[in-house]
């Protein structure tokens, strides 16, 4: 699950962005919900985390109660259309953006089945993540690179997870630098090189265990 270090991820779909931190890059970014928009294709701070500081945020049973509302339509429209991969897209959006999120990877993972392409592996992926499924949100981002090797999304997420999940500074560099090699004019360049620093400073740090909960079979 993301730490106090957990650095902010980017991708085209950040329209809600208001306020997360950022330790990794030094920036603060963040994002508000909303709710039938693509799911960020990077690893946010997910709807809700700030809740028992924000008296603003809704709370987890408000959200899943949201969530349920927004998805009921979609669900009922679903047992029409069961292989429709934009819905059961929508419904891992909503149920990600509702902290669901076993819910969100198991619809994320059924649209990848029926229409494969690397944006939603790299939704799958984000679910898994804070699901507490690592081993899966790294590997659905091995499947979204080998549909899209220059995957600028998976590739900056593979990093993170590489240093702040596996404790491997060096694949989080090798992550990044192909992300740059492959994407060399990206908007975020000056940001992902602050990173790359970042995370040569801790190559000669020990690797810490990894985190999160263990896989079952």
């Amino acid at each position: 699950m993301p730490t106090a270090q957990q650095a902010k991820l980017w991708s085209n779909s950040q329209a809600g962005a208001v306020a997360l931190v950022c330790v990794a890059a030094g920036v603060a970014l963040g994002y508000l919900l909303h709710s039938l928009q693509p799911a960020p294709k990077n690893l946010p701070q997910p709807p809700g985390m700030a809740g028992s500081i924000n008296a603003g945020m809704p709370t987890l049973d408000r959200l899943k109660r949201m969530g349920d509302a927004q998805a009921q339509p979609l669900l009922a429209e679903l047992q029409k259309n069961p292989n429709d991969a934009g819905l059961l897209a929508k419904l891992g959006s909503i149920y990600f953006r509702t902290r669901q999120f076993s819910l969100s990877a198991d619809y994320y993972g059924r649209a990848a089945q029926v229409k494969p392409d690397a944006e939603t592996f790299v939704s799958l992926s984000n679910a898994y993540h804070y699901a507490g499924a690592d081993e899966r949100a790294l590997d659905a981002l091995n499947r979204a690179l080998a549909i899209d090797p220059k995957c600028p999304d998976a590739l900056f997420n593979l990093g993170m997870l590489r240093w702040q999940v596996k404790g491997d500074p060096k694949g989080a560099v090798d992550a990044w630098q192909r992300l740059l090699k492959t994407n060399p004019d990206h908007p975020r360049r000056a940001q992902v090189e602050a990173m790359i620093a970042r995370a040569r400073q801790h190559m000669n740090v020990p690797a810490r265990a990894p985190t999160g909960k263990p896989e079952s079979e």
